[in-house]
């Protein structure tokens, strides 16, 4: 089955180098297969209306409440409050101390960071290096 994305965040390779944001692409993908982690929050799925559809591959048994932008959102929130000291050494924010100041909500795992990080770390990690 061929599912069509548009390209909305920079860094989506094609064979002959970068697809430019706005360019909708078409994807092979069997029955049930997961987007690939290469198109994870850099494309919106279009169905035949072309209405934009988030990209997110939901943690097994169901995601959580909330879109993946509103997600997105809590987690950028969130990031905003931790210290140093709650980042991993790969930069991105400890699932244990995202869960510790989630005031209400359904708490994050470490695969809903996973997706929803690389959409959101350049600009956190600015914002934070601001103050």
């Amino acid at each position: 089955m061929t599912r069509h994305f548009r390209v909305t965040e920079s860094g989506v390779n094609g064979p002959d180098g970068e697809i430019r944001v706005g360019t909708i692409i078409p994807v092979k993908l069997k029955k049930g297969q997961p987007v690939p982690d290469a198109l994870v929050n850099k494309v919106e799925e279009t169905d035949e209306g072309g209405v934009p559809v988030a990209v997110i591959n939901p943690a097994e048994g169901g995601g959580p409440v909330g879109s993946a932008a509103e997600r997105q959102a809590i987690l950028r929130e969130l990031t905003m409050k931790l210290g140093d000291e709650d980042f991993a050494k790969g930069g991105e924010p400890k699932v244990d101390s995202l869960n510790e100041v989630l005031e209400e909500g359904e708490p994050f795992t470490a695969e809903e960071r996973d997706a929803l990080w690389p959409g959101i770390r350049d600009e956190v990690m600015t914002a934070r290096a601001a103050g």
